[in-house]
């Protein structure tokens, strides 16, 4: 009996959505005609100081895969300063830009963070759901009612601590099941940024066609600075040949480019000149939509009705 898997058919090897390439597929157009949708995610996460036994914890955490002793001070104290200084930080150069953030924020920041959850507010900030904490992650060691009851419970909690309608989904470290999709659907939400597979938008293959949004998986400040390592200059320098040429490329068909940002990293004095510029130069080619997640989500649905 022969142990090897069977021929790969062209396409997906699941069902998650469909395959697609993006030179067949139709024209999407942005409002007003721009080129390129530009979204901004900020994580707002906790991490635990004593979590729980048995948790799967995301490899982000202990630094790419380097796990440690619990309570990690130094860590600690790195995620910390994103609540006490980053976040603030960004959330300042951002409205300079008029870019409205979407703030993934786990039901532990909000519920513990209340100036952080108002700050995010008087921006217009949209809520995306993050989870509980960083520390818990949704993975097949969770059943599929203990993943439905996570999902639930996060969302109670985000909505009761923000007061607003959370439409969208982040997973902690974006990990999910191959149920996850269904299950967001199932809890009332309109899309999800964990598949950071394209430059477009498109569909799960759920019953009322969950969006996906995709992430920017090289733009990502983890990996584009922490991950690589790159200079705040050079990291600043990717964001923006990244923008002209999705400026460039979105002419023929519309595209996004949605930037993760960690304030523990991106909001570091010495950093956020360099991302200031970066923003400044995307913006100023006067073809960029900066929209949230949920709005590109909402127009790509339009656009595709």
């Amino acid at each position: 009996m022969s142990i090897l898997p069977p021929p790969l058919k062209a396409g997906m090897e699941h069902s998650l959505y469909d395959w697609s390439l993006l030179p067949h597929r139709p024209k999407l157009t942005w409002p007003d005609g721009k080129p390129l949708a530009l979204a901004v995610i900020l994580l707002a996460e906790h991490v635990e100081f004593y979590p729980p036994q048995g948790l799967v914890h995301p490899p982000i955490i202990g630094g790419f895969g380097q796990m440690f002793p619990f309570p990690n001070l130094p860590l600690l104290g790195h995620r910390e300063y994103g609540d006490r200084i980053g976040i603030f930080r960004l959330l300042n150069i951002l409205e300079k830009h008029g870019i409205k953030p979407s703030v993934a924020i786990d039901a532990m920041t909000a519920e513990r963070r209340p100036p952080i959850v108002k700050r995010c507010a008087d921006v217009d900030a949209e809520f995306v759901g993050h989870g509980v904490s960083l520390n818990r992650a949704i993975t097949v060691k969770l059943s599929e009612d203990e993943e439905k009851a996570y999902i639930d419970e996060s969302l109670s909690r985000i909505r009761a601590a923000t007061g607003a309608t959370i439409t969208g989904w982040m997973g902690p470290d974006q990990c999910e099941t191959q149920r996850t999709p269904a299950l967001l659907e199932a809890a009332g939400l309109d899309y999800m940024c964990d598949w950071p597979n394209d430059e477009q938008p498109y569909f799960m293959s759920t019953p009322s066609k969950l969006v996906s949004v995709p992430p920017s998986w090289g733009l990502d400040d983890a990996y584009g600075v922490w991950g690589r390592p790159n200079s705040p200059g050079a990291y600043a320098k990717v964001l923006e040949r990244a923008g002209m040429q999705l400026v460039e490329d979105g002419s023929e068909n519309g595209r996004i480019m949605v930037v993760t940002l960690r304030p523990w990293l991106s909001g570091q004095s010495f950093r956020v000149d360099a991302l200031d510029r970066a923003l400044g130069a995307i913006l100023g080619t006067g073809k960029v939509w900066a929209a949230t997640t949920g709005e590109i989500a909402r127009a790509y649905r339009s656009a595709m009705a």
